[in-house]
C-alpha cells in the first residue's frame, strides 16, 4: 500500500483511468465520480488528490483543496474538493480495503508534511468519511497529524423509507385534496418518471436560481458545463415534472442509487403554488416507488418544513473539524474555537 499527492488540475486529470476504474468496482455515489469532481475541480486553482495504491491500481482517493477558514478569516484550511453543490462529501476506497489504513497512509506522506499545519475541514461528510475521521480506530490521533475532532453545523436529515412506519393518513389525504384542486381546470399532466429532457433540466435550474438565488449549479453562465455533466449522468438520472397548459409548475432533479432516490433539486413556479404542486409531485412519485426500483427517498441536506411531512428516518448529521497538532501559534486555536461556537 502506497500512498501518492497530486497537486493541481492538470495533475487531476492524469488520475482519470484509475479513478473511473475504481469507481466502478465500488458502485460509487455520483457526488464522488469523476466526473463529478472534474467540474468540482475547474472551479479551484489547486486541486489537492491524496490517493492510495496497491501496486499499480488504486484503492483510494480523497479530494481536498485548500481555502480560507471564511469570508471574514483568511486562515487557511484543507477542505473536500466537492463543496459547489455536492450534498455528501465523500472518500472514494475499494471495498477490499480498511478506510482507516488509507487514511493512516494518506497523512503519513512525507508530501503532506506542507499541508499539516492546516485544519481538515469536512462540512458534510458521508458516514463512513465521518466515522473514518471522528473515529479513533482510525489512529489519526496517535499519528500526530491532528490533535483532537470538532463537530459543528447540525442538521437534522430526513429519509423516508418503505420499511419504516407509513406516512400519516392526513399527509396524503391532503395532497390527494390539492392534486384535485390544481386538476379541476383541465390541462394538467403529472409525470413521477420523465425522460432526460435538456429543457426540463434548465426549467429546474432556473427556478431554483430564481427561488433561492443563482450559484455554481443554477447560475447560466456555467450552465453548459452542468448540462453535460447530467448527460454523463442520465442512466442514472431521474426527473419528474407537472404540466398546466403545457408549461411547467413543478419539477425534480435528481439521483437513482442502490435502491435510493435522491430528492436533489425540486422545484415549483409561482403559478398554482397555493395548490401545492411539489408536494402533488412528491406525493405521486411515492406512490410509484416500486415502479422506480427504489425502496428510500433520500431528502439531503437543508431543513425544508415538507421533509417532516414526508420522511419517517430522522438522524442528526454535522461537520467535522480536525484540529493540527503542529504549526499552530497561540493564536489560531482561539480563532478556531470562535468559529466553531458561532456554526453550532
Amino acid at each position: 500500500m502506497k500512498a501518492r499527492l497530486d497537486i493541481g488540475y492538470n495533475a487531476f486529470l492524469t488520475l482519470e483511468q484509475p479513478w473511473k476504474a475504481l469507481e466502478e468496482r465500488v458502485n460509487a455515489i455520483p457526488f464522488i465520480r469523476f466526473e463529478w469532481c472534474k467540474v468540482q475541480a475547474a472551479f479551484r486553482q489547486q486541486p489537492i488528490v491524496l490517493s492510495v495504491w496497491s501496486e499499480a491500481s488504486c484503492i483510494a482517493i480523497l479530494p481536498l483543496v485548500q481555502k480560507p477558514l471564511s469570508k471574514k478569516l483568511s486562515l487557511p484550511v484543507l477542505t473536500h474538493l466537492c463543496e459547489r453543490f455536492t450534498d455528501y462529501q465523500c472518500m472514494l476506497v475499494d471495498s477490499k480495503v480498511e478506510i482507516k489504513d488509507c487514511l493512516n497512509a494518506m497523512f503519513s506522506l512525507p508530501a503532506f508534511k506542507q499541508f499539516q499545519q492546516f485544519p481538515l475541514l469536512i462540512p458534510y461528510p458521508d458516514a463512513q468519511l465521518f466515522e473514518a475521521l471522528s473515529s479513533q480506530s482510525t489512529g489519526i490521533s496517535s499519528l500526530g497529524k491532528y490533535s483532537k475532532v470538532s463537530y459543528y453545523q447540525h442538521w437534522q436529515h430526513t429519509q423516508y423509507d418503505v420499511s419504516r412506519e407509513k406516512l400519516k393518513a392526513k399527509v396524503l389525504r391532503e395532497a390527494r385534496r390539492r392534486q384535485r384542486k390544481l386538476q379541476e381546470p383541465g390541462n394538467v399532466s403529472i409525470h413521477w418518471s420523465h425522460e432526460y429532457d435538456a429543457a426540463l433540466i434548465d426549467w429546474i435550474l432556473d427556478s431554483s436560481a430564481r427561488r433561492y438565488g443563482d450559484n455554481a449549479l443554477t447560475r447560466r453562465e456555467s450552465r453548459d458545463c452542468v448540462q453535460a455533466l447530467f448527460a454523463v449522468y442520465r442512466s442514472s438520472l431521474h426527473l419528474a415534472c407537472i404540466k398546466q397548459d403545457g408549461e411547467f409548475i413543478a419539477g425534480h432533479l435528481g439521483f437513482i442509487y442502490n435502491g435510493t432516490l435522491m430528492y436533489y433539486v425540486p422545484v415549483t413556479s409561482e403559478v398554482g403554488r397555493s395548490h401545492s404542486p411539489g408536494i402533488i409531485m412528491l406525493n405521486e412519485i411515492i406512490q410509484h416507488m416500486n415502479a422506480l426500483g427504489v425502496t428510500c427517498i433520500d431528502y439531503l441536506r437543508g431543513d425544508e418544513d415538507y421533509k417532516a411531512d414526508w420522511g419517517n428516518v430522522q438522524e442528526p448529521k454535522c461537520g467535522i473539524f480536525c484540529h493540527p497538532a503542529k504549526g499552530l501559534n497561540i493564536v489560531k486555536p482561539f480563532i478556531y474555537r470562535m468559529w466553531l461556537s458561532r456554526n453550532q
